[in-house]
């Protein structure tokens, strides 16, 4: 759907304008002049009309070239959105009711329903073998101690909020089921059913802006500081030795992966060259730190146990 995102009365600054827009990624249309005299731009996709009127105003000189070195004045992203609010008090809620059947029934009675597989199964994918599908997708959910699902919630909260504003809840949707269905495979073929968290998602989120500034893409929102130190402290901190060294890695690594290629976005021939290297440097980089992930786990993969 198209949106209104300026009037002139010179044509030939509205194609200008118009062209500018679409090298940015975005599909223009003038439409007819108006009984005033004005030329109205329009730009579609409709969750981008704010970065559309930005890039109009910039053009115009009404404000300043985004400077990607310097901190960017934060826009107000609103309210958590829908989708967001979802995840977010869907894990929540989960959470509750792991602590209420482990303290009344035992352990891992609701987690059981819960997980990529159930713990013992008889083969390899045994559970999908029996329909369960909705095992691809659930693990996500799954906290494992207040901390784990305190420190989730918060990025959630942060990336998820500052995502649906800028993207819209399809793309987010999208974005999310894709990262559930391949880091929850990933991290099962490496160690197994016992796994669960939404930081594979909060991962893909956070890699989605950090993807954009590789393609010098600029978003309309700021994310806060202290969430992108969280995210980067933690995601190394995991390889190391100790306490928290028994993490989900590879759904870590695959989600931050899937983020990038999706900031990165489409194949375009104008930039083909900065397309092709970030694409080449995210596959690189994936790949290494999954080598070292599969050697730090030391023990046989789960899926060459029970292929």
């Amino acid at each position: 759907m198209y949106r209104k995102i300026g009037a002139l009365r010179d044509l030939k600054l509205a194609k200008e304008i118009k062209n500018h827009l679409e090298k940015k990624g975005f599909t223009g249309q003038i439409s007819s002049t108006t009984d005033d005299g004005l030329i109205w731009i329009e730009a579609a996709p409709a969750e981008r009309e704010m970065e559309a009127k930005i890039l109009y105003a910039q053009y115009l000189g009404l404000l300043p070239k985004y400077d990607l070195e310097r901190p960017a004045p934060r826009v107000k992203m609103g309210k958590t959105g829908p989708l967001t609010k979802f995840l977010l008090y869907g894990s929540i809620l989960t959470f509750l009711l792991q602590l209420y059947f482990q303290y009344n029934f035992g352990e891992m009675i609701f987690e059981n329903f819960f997980l990529y597989g159930t713990p013992g199964e008889a083969g390899l994918f045994a559970s999908l073998h029996n329909f369960e599908w909705w095992r691809l997708f659930t693990p996500i959910f799954l906290h494992f101690g207040i901390l784990h699902i305190l420190f989730n919630s918060l990025a959630l909260k942060d990336f998820g909020t500052a995502l649906e504003f800028s993207e819209g809840w399809k793309y987010v949707l999208t974005l999310t089921i894709v990262t559930a269905l391949f880091t929850n495979t990933l991290q099962y073929l490496l160690t197994g059913p016992m796994f669960g968290g939404m930081s594979g998602v909060v991962y893909a989120y956070f890699g989605h802006f950090l993807g954009r500034q590789m393609m010098k893409r600029p978003s309309v929102v700021k994310i806060p500081r202290q969430g992108i130190i969280y995210v980067v402290i933690w995601f190394f901190a995991t390889f190391l030795p100790g306490p928290i060294q028994f993490m989900a890695n590879g759904a870590h690594i695959s989600g931050i992966m899937l983020g990038l290629l999706s900031g990165v976005g489409k194949f375009s021939w104008e930039k083909r060259k900065a397309w092709s290297l970030s694409v080449l440097a995210i596959l690189a980089g994936a790949a290494l730190l999954l080598t070292i992930e599969i050697y730090r786990l030391k023990a046989p993969l789960y899926f060459l146990k029970h292929s």
